[in-house]
């Protein structure tokens, strides 16, 4: 059965930046293995340009696959 599985991170409580990410796995390791398996992919690690209003120029995310772990699931659902 799938899951919606949320993984936190980063955490603006401690961090200038916060982020989530939600997959669908059957297990949270399942997840993890596909939210990196799609980071890399898709080389998010390269950064991830995101349209900003005038005056804020070049807000670029970059995300480090191999740092994600399954300790970073905040939240795992049933899907329906």
């Amino acid at each position: 059965m799938k899951h919606e599985i949320r993984f936190g991170l980063g955490n603006t409580n401690e961090g200038a930046i916060g982020a989530c990410v939600s997959v669908q796995a059957e297990t949270r390791e399942d997840g993890l293995a596909q939210l990196k398996a799609l980071l890399t992919e898709f080389r998010f690690e390269d950064g991830v340009k995101i349209c900003t209003p005038e005056g804020l120029e070049d807000l670029i995310v970059y995300f480090n696959p191999d740092a994600i772990q399954v300790n970073d699931v905040e939240e795992e659902e049933i899907s329906e």
